[in-house]
């Protein structure tokens, strides 16, 4: 209803497809998840620029979700910077 009322590219948008990729995260259906991530994203940059807080947190979203696939998947899709970028960190002393 968003999208349609205030158009594809509208911020508000951008945080719709955000909370709705969240939930598919939380349900772990991480294949609907991802496109509504990267489409929020890049909403969300266009309109507001990467450093804007809201798009910031739509990117830790999606690195968040990332980060529960399985290794090797990751190194099928990503270079292995990035692969390695997503691997869990141990807690620090």
């Amino acid at each position: 209803m968003r999208q349609q009322l205030l158009g594809d590219n509208h911020p508000h948008v951008a945080t719709s497809l955000n909370n709705l990729g969240h939930l598919y995260y939380s349900q772990v259906r991480y294949t609907e998840a991802e496109p509504l991530y990267l489409e929020a994203i890049n909403i969300a940059t266009q309109g507001l620029g990467k450093n804007h807080p809201h798009t910031q947190t739509f990117y830790r979203n999606y690195l968040r979700m990332l980060s529960q696939l399985p290794e090797a998947e990751l190194r099928q899709r990503f270079p292995d910077e990035v692969v390695e970028m997503l691997k869990p960190k141990p807690p620090h002393p």
